[in-house]
């Protein structure tokens, strides 16, 4: 079985429920290890800056740093990312789905600046 934090760094969550004490330890872990190993390109157009856990909020945070320009980019991009995100945690193997914990990216600009955020909740993953 792939451990909990490497699937949480390459996708969704690929593990089955785990109790909220396990999975607030294994958060824990994955934060520290990944962070320790940061800033880290993860495509060409993004890089992952920091990862941030909340066992209380149930929630796992990815900053991220966009590495171009956003004006460059597609109009509509982020309501497809957006789209793209909530698929991704609300999919069988989702973090939101699966975990029932909340997926957040918050996108900043190459200059650190605040872009957006992308948001799942497991109340997403409903219907």
């Amino acid at each position: 079985m792939l451990p909990l934090y490497a699937a949480l760094l390459v996708g969704p969550l690929s593990t089955p429920v785990i109790a909220r004490d396990d999975l607030c330890a294994e958060m824990r872990k994955f934060e520290s290890t990944t962070n320790a190993q940061l800033p880290r390109q993860i495509d060409q157009l993004t890089e992952l800056i920091q990862v941030r856990g909340s066992c209380d909020g149930k929630s796992l945070t990815y900053v991220k740093r966009l590495l171009t320009d956003p004006a460059l980019l597609n109009e509509g991009w982020q309501s497809r990312k957006q789209r793209q995100h909530t698929q991704l945690h609300c999919n069988a193997q989702g973090l939101a789905s699966k975990s029932g914990w909340t997926a957040i990216d918050i996108l900043q600009g190459p200059d650190y600046t605040y872009i957006t955020t992308f948001k799942t909740q497991p109340s997403d993953c409903l219907g």
